[in-house]
């Protein structure tokens, strides 16, 4: 279970140019998968129209990192881009919210997009 303040700690961490474990997180953003859209049955959501590319649990976009979760009512986004110094952080907590409805993921992520530009 982590706080909000956990959360925003992590993507501080991911946006720091030094330390002992800058080499780590960022490799951890790193391709290491990427698979044409062409290959899958469903096509992918935007903006992974192209391919999926992934790291180490993080899905890859435009500079960005981006991983979310979902646990019966609650729900997470965290997405990072160094080269822009961005983290954003969500976490939602109710039954019937846009996540339901399919549409929050898309809307985090032009957030994090417009907070890049």
């Amino acid at each position: 279970r982590s706080t909000m303040t956990d959360m925003l700690t992590f993507a501080e961490a991911h946006l720091a140019s030094e330390g002992p474990l800058f080499d780590a997180m960022a490799r951890t953003r790193e391709s290491h998968y990427r698979l044409p859209a062409s290959a899958l049955e469903v096509p992918p959501d935007a903006p992974w129209t192209d391919a999926i590319d992934h790291g180490l649990a993080w899905r890859r976009f435009d500079g960005g990192a981006y991983h979310s979760g979902t646990t019966l009512f609650y729900q997470t986004g965290f997405a990072v881009s160094a080269e822009a110094g961005v983290g954003l952080v969500m976490l939602t907590s109710s039954r019937d919210n846009l996540a339901f409805h399919g549409v929050l993921n898309p809307i985090f992520l032009n957030w994090f997009k417009e907070a890049c530009s």
